[in-house]
């Protein structure tokens, strides 16, 4: 087990041994998934893009998957956040849902988040592993001038 204390935090987080902190279920765990992110490197432009996907990663676990545990990883590579996603919901591969394009009323319809994801993501990987669904997406970042 590690314990991180973020720079901008003063909550300690309980790290496993390969990196993944729990988090509730819940919409609020996005300002953990936030600090965490940018704690990563800096306040980057490029990381707003990684927020906004890992925020409709979150909504769609919290709003479909019926999931009890969620744990989240994130680590930078050159040029390259990878973020991932792991819970015990129903089994749903991401990657495999058709790409939706909807007119304009049509959009509460669903699918348009995973459209989000598509279009600010370099990559994205989705395995069913230990009962677990785990979607991990590759975001590019600039690299700091």
């Amino acid at each position: 087990m590690v314990v991180r204390v973020s720079d901008n935090s003063t909550k300690p987080q309980i790290l496993d041994e390969e990196g993944w902190l729990p988090l509730p279920v819940e919409l609020a765990s996005f300002e953990t998934i936030k600090t965490t992110v940018l704690d990563m490197d800096g306040n980057k432009p490029d990381l707003k893009q990684a927020l906004l996907v890992c925020d409709e990663v979150l909504a769609n676990i919290v709003n479909y998957s019926g999931a009890g545990h969620l744990d989240f990883r994130c680590k930078m590579q050159p040029g390259t956040l990878l973020v991932s996603f792991s819970d015990d919901g129903t089994p749903f591969n991401p990657i495999a849902f058709p790409s939706v394009e909807r007119e304009f009323e049509l959009l509460d319809k669903g699918g348009m988040g995973l459209n989000i994801i598509r279009q600010n993501t370099s990559g994205m990987k989705y395995e069913r592993k230990d009962d677990r669904n785990v979607f991990t997406l590759s975001i590019d970042i600039a690299a700091s001038s």
